[in-house]
């Protein structure tokens, strides 16, 4: 009963002829996992078997066709997958030779699926009327398998990125503690601050100094940039530099407390923040440039404790 049962399962959509080969212009075939499918189809000169494979289902080698002289087949690489089987008029016929001669001739073909599944159809040529034009193969197992990956997949990266998340919260926990530490230590080795009250100008870009501030081996200095002329200004840079020393520059981190492009009589404080050996420079030059406009640069010196 239950082979009965698979069988009739197996032939659903398709409309069979008394030798059992099927003449709808769809038919539908189940394949499953430890069964080899087989199927009977009608097929004509000037049409084209279209088999659809399963969708995710690829083949496993070439497939074999049985009789090369009447039939051929092209693979085509889609999804689904298509397999393209039609007949064919043979290369040398006799003189007075009629379509009507191929009727009745045969091959087999076999698809050989990457399931393990072996498809084989047995074709043979007929009237246009009684042709099947596309044969769409359908494998349940297959399909309930992906469904189930989709699934665990899906709960697998619910669960990751749970634990991703988990891990950031922890990592930042850890990060803010452990530079409240360093600031704390920092602190502890050294805290020494001055007020600064150096101020330069050039074409009505002002720039003050406001504090500097040493917390261990780093130093910060507070500064502000002031635009009163009635042209936009666009920072390029902001550097620091040993006040008469042989290096230029000093590597300073700047951070803004609001963004440095200022419209006419707007203003912005910053810090700049950078790292020093020792007792470090004695005094500091303040550089701030225009990026464009009239690449105005102001210089404040004698940034010092």
């Amino acid at each position: 009963m239950l082979t009965l049962g698979l069988m009739l399962l197996a032939a659903v959509g398709c409309q069979k002829d008394r030798q059992g080969y099927c003449t709808g212009a769809t038919v539908e075939h189940e394949v499953a996992y430890g069964r080899n499918a087989s199927l009977k189809l009608n097929c004509a000169l000037g049409d084209v078997v279209a088999i659809e494979l399963p969708k995710g289902v690829a083949l496993n080698g070439v497939p074999a066709l049985g009789n090369n002289a009447t039939f051929t087949f092209r693979a085509e690489e889609s999804e689904p997958m298509r397999v393209l089987v039609w007949p064919k008029m043979p290369k040398s016929v006799g003189q007075g030779f009629s379509p009507d001669d191929l009727l009745g001739n045969r091959s087999n073909f076999q698809l050989f699926l990457d399931s393990g599944t072996t498809v084989m159809f047995d074709l043979r040529i007929g009237r246009a009327r009684h042709s099947v034009q596309r044969v769409v193969l359908t494998f349940p197992e297959r399909a309930q398998e992906q469904v189930y990956i989709r699934e665990q997949l899906s709960a697998q990266a619910r669960k990751l990125t749970q634990e991703f998340e988990e891990e950031k919260a922890a990592l930042r926990k850890n990060v803010v503690e452990q530079s409240r530490r360093r600031l704390a230590r920092a602190m502890l080795d050294r805290l020494h601050c001055s007020d600064v009250g150096e101020r330069a100008m050039r074409d009505l870009l002002v720039v003050r100094a406001h504090r500097i501030c040493r917390v261990g081996s780093e130093t910060f200095v507070w500064f502000e940039v002031h635009n009163r002329r009635k042209d936009i200004f666009h920072l390029k840079e902001v550097r620091i530099g040993e006040d008469g020393g042989d290096d230029a520059d000093v590597d300073a981190l700047i951070e803004w407390k609001a963004a440095p492009t200022l419209e006419f009589d707007e203003r912005v404080h910053g810090v700049a923040i950078f790292a020093v050996e020792g007792d470090g420079a004695r005094s500091y030059v303040l550089t701030v440039e225009e990026d464009g406009g009239a690449k105005r640069v102001v210089a404040v010196e004698d940034v010092e404790f």
